[in-house]
């Protein structure tokens, strides 16, 4: 529930950015050191990044979202595959039952169980390259982020993410 409440609020989600593997230095829940990568350090060496833009505000994560025919799917009591994109504005999202069913973060982002298995959930883990400890974290998040060239020849800022 803590990391629903994060999500919740604008605020909460900056902060849950902070924690991205592009930019996190610190200490995870087991006290190990925890680095941006050498690749994540070149990145926001050459680019300015979503990351790097503190002004805007963070949309809710694009990421590990249950998909909507999983969620259909368990609505109707048969297995539902939709081969072509669909988004939730496209839905009848008039019917009580769908509303709830996609305004629900926990189901959105935590939900989502194959063969008993919660498939969101697992806590990944990121071997060091300096042999130190191994990096554990949970994938959730914003990787359509935008960057652009700082060296480039016209001038560009981020101005909305959504």
């Amino acid at each position: 529930n803590y990391l629903v409440g994060m999500l919740r609020e604008p605020d909460g989600r900056k902060e849950l950015l902070k924690k991205d593997d592009l930019v996190f230095a610190g200490y995870d829940v087991h006290q190990y050191r925890c680095v941006p990568s050498k690749s994540s350090e070149k990145m926001r060496q050459l680019f300015s990044l979503h990351v790097d833009a503190g002004h805007l505000e963070v949309p809710l994560p694009s990421y590990k979202r249950t998909p909507i025919d999983h969620h259909l799917s368990e609505k109707l009591g048969c297995r539902l595959r939709l081969e072509d994109l669909i988004v939730v504005e496209q839905l009848d999202t008039q019917t009580a039952d769908l509303e709830n069913m996609f305004s629900s973060l926990m189901e959105r982002y935590f939900g989502w169980q194959q063969n008993g298995e919660y498939l969101q959930r697992e806590i990944k883990t990121d071997s060091a390259e300096d042999g130190a400890a191994e990096s554990r974290f949970l994938q959730l998040g914003w990787p359509d982020g935008v960057g652009i060239f700082k060296e480039g020849t016209v001038p560009a800022q981020l101005m909305t993410w959504e």
